[in-house]
């Protein structure tokens, strides 16, 4: 299998579409950043006054905390670099060779999974080193305390692992539809669009449906309507919007709970892409 990984590797960095996708993952690192710090000092001499005191707009701490939630645009180009790369065999119609070399179907699936994983924590963190080296520039960071840190390290470790899951699941996908084209179109839809807002109807109507019209059910409805980016607990049912819930479970001390949302996501999807890849007929 180790040589079957290296083969992987080997393919994955002499593909041209990996260097896009860093390219792009930094390029828009820069350009979200320096587009957040346009807007505010627009906003800043339009009103007068500093919207970090008055509204917490530009505030550093949020920007840091949340730049590696699903809903960012790094997770886009790491869904077509995963799709691109896992359907490569299929494309080329080499799978079958490889397999009448020896190579066992959980071999060829698990080093399929693990360079993919690589390949995903690579374009993350390249958006990620510079979308925070970039914040460090353009706001004020004078304000963060060595617990902030603390929480901030936490944030991006558990993020990690979330990023591990929901390559899983782009893996998975790919096993599924056997398609470069409708892994990338599904996976875009499902991770990004269609699933998160199903959650946040599903947040909303239970918001709606609780029965209690008083003043301070509404004022308490407005706050959970909110929480969690607007998912509100029903972002703790899929992986693409777990990254919502660390900054509450930090808080409450709680993190082991998206830890394991997460690792079940893992596991659910390696089963699921596995067992579809050993019953399907390789053409």
């Amino acid at each position: 299998m180790i040589k079957l990984i290296n083969s992987d590797f080997y393919k994955l960095f002499r593909m041209k579409s990996l260097y896009v996708c860093l390219i792009v993952a930094v390029g828009l690192a820069l350009l979200q950043s320096g587009i957040s710090r346009l807007t505010v000092n627009m906003l800043e001499e339009d009103m007068g006054t500093s919207l970090v005191d008055m509204a917490g707009i530009g505030d550093i701490k949020d920007m840091l905390l949340n730049a590696m939630n699903g809903d960012q645009n790094w997770v886009i180009i790491s869904i077509i670099a995963v799709s691109l790369f896992v359907s490569i065999e299929y494309r080329a119609g080499t799978l079958k060779n490889i397999v009448a070399k020896g190579f066992s179907r959980e071999s060829i699936f698990f080093s399929k999974l693990i360079v993919s994983i690589v390949e995903a924590v690579i374009i993350c963190y390249a958006y990620i080193i510079v979308y925070v080296s970039a914040c460090f520039i353009f706001f004020d960071s004078s304000g963060l305390s060595a617990g902030f840190y603390s929480e901030l390290a936490v944030n991006y470790a558990v993020n990690t692992l979330i990023t591990i899951a929901s390559t899983s699941f782009i893996v998975m996908t790919a096993y599924l539809i056997r398609s470069t084209g409708g892994t990338i179109a599904l996976s875009i839809c499902l991770y990004m669009i269609v699933i998160p807002m199903a959650l946040q109807m599903m947040n909303l109507f239970s918001i709606l449906n609780s029965g209690d019209d008083s003043d301070s059910q509404i004022l308490a409805a407005t706050t959970a309507m909110n929480e969690n980016n607007g998912y509100g607990d029903a972002a703790y049912y899929w992986v693409g919007t777990l990254s919502a819930t660390l900054s509450k479970c930090y808080a409450d001390k709680t993190i082991y709970i998206p830890v394991l949302i997460a690792l079940a996501y893992l596991a659910l999807s390696v089963v699921i892409g596995l067992l579809s890849f050993k019953k399907r007929d390789i053409k």
